[in-house]
């Protein structure tokens, strides 16, 4: 093969390429991608959206995003099935059933993007460390007292109180706290069971 002739097929093949790769630009070849979710919304706890007076099961989840434990999937997924079975059997006993996520973060933000992987709440506390309000309400409190520690789960029975302009919580008492992500991880594979007759119930 002539000179020529090689360099007439060299610069047909830089054509042919050229046209491909401006052909694949205009019209990109589509891309699939596959996520797999374990999880129904039917099986998604729904936050209540309302004001209800009355006895309620209040359930608390302490968590952390700096914390090794609370990053682990079980514990998040554990949280998330918790809060479905703990509010059947609070319906079972004609009770109303909130949540709460506390994470004892330094930063509020940084907390609030960790509570949003274990799920929806009904009301969110972050920021402050150690000295979170819900950290001082549920750990650091002679009525609640609890352990210093990440995660954790509390399940307490309260009272509304809903009286012209004043709306008011009493008569709280602890009836369950799990410690650890392997507590909340056995307690939810044994169905999450809480006894609501109990005066208390605390492991650890």
């Amino acid at each position: 093969m002539s000179v020529r002739a090689r360099r007439r097929v060299a610069i047909l093949a830089l054509f042919a390429v050229g046209l491909t790769v401006g052909w694949a630009r205009l019209l990109p070849l589509p891309s699939v991608s596959v996520q797999w979710n374990s999880r129904t919304s039917s099986e998604e706890y729904r936050p209540l959206v309302r004001l209800q007076e009355g006895k309620e099961i209040l359930l608390v989840a302490i968590v952390s995003s700096n914390c090794f434990w609370s990053n682990l999937p079980e514990t998040i997924e554990g949280i998330r099935a918790a809060k479905i079975l703990v509010q059947r059997q609070a319906r079972d006993e004609g009770l109303e059933f909130v949540t709460m996520g506390v994470a004892r973060d330094m930063v509020a933000s940084a907390g609030i993007e960790h509570l949003e992987e274990h799920g929806l709440f009904d009301e969110v506390l972050a920021g402050r460390g150690w000295l979170n309000s819900g950290v001082l309400q549920f750990i650091y409190n002679d009525e609640i007292p609890g352990w210093a520690a990440t995660p954790q789960v509390v399940v307490i029975e309260q009272t509304v109180t809903l009286d012209a302009g004043a709306r008011r919580i009493e008569g709280r008492r602890e009836v369950l706290r799990k410690l650890g992500a392997k507590e909340i991880e056995e307690w939810v594979a044994e169905g999450a069971v809480v006894d609501l007759s109990a005066e208390r119930s605390r492991s650890g």
